[in-house]
């Protein structure tokens, strides 16, 4: 059997239904993705794509276990936390930053404008993360431009 990437690609949506996923990840810059040669046969498998929707409730992580192993190592050792673009409402990693965090860390928010940055730091000191925040005047080019996130990382 020796079919082309697209053929197997091809095959593999017809299947989809059948199909079990593993939690490995591979990265690969292919299209259609699949990994290089692979183990002792030089074998090529077919991978899909890693894709995670932020939704408020779930019930794990979509990421390797040995990835969340060290983010719980470290949150402990955690001073800063700077968010761009993040709404902050993802229940269980809210709930590993409330539970692993050290010292409450100094946040900055940035989000389309300061109203939406006091929003979205206002329901992370409701939800118990951190104790402080700046929020950032404008978008994420403005806060650039401006220096503000210059400003946070360097304070002490």
């Amino acid at each position: 059997m020796n079919k082309n990437e697209w053929e197997i690609a091809h095959e593999l949506i017809d299947k989809a239904a059948m199909l079990k996923f593993s939690d490995r990840y591979h990265i690969v810059d292919s299209h259609p993705i699949a990994s290089g040669p692979y183990g002792a046969d030089n074998r090529r498998i077919p991978l899909f794509p890693a894709i995670a929707l932020p939704v408020v409730k779930k019930s794990a992580f979509e990421c390797p276990d040995e990835h969340l192993n060290v983010l719980r190592e470290l949150l402990p050792r955690v001073t800063e936390i700077l968010t761009i673009g993040w709404r902050g409402n993802e229940e269980h990693f809210l709930a590993l930053l409330r539970n692993e965090l050290g010292q409450p860390p100094r946040m900055m928010i940035v989000a389309n404008n300061e109203d939406g940055a006091n929003q979205i730091g206002s329901e992370l000191m409701r939800m118990g993360i951190g104790c402080n925040f700046v929020a950032a005047k404008g978008g994420f080019t403005d806060t650039i431009r401006s220096g503000e996130i210059y400003d946070f990382l360097s304070a002490e």
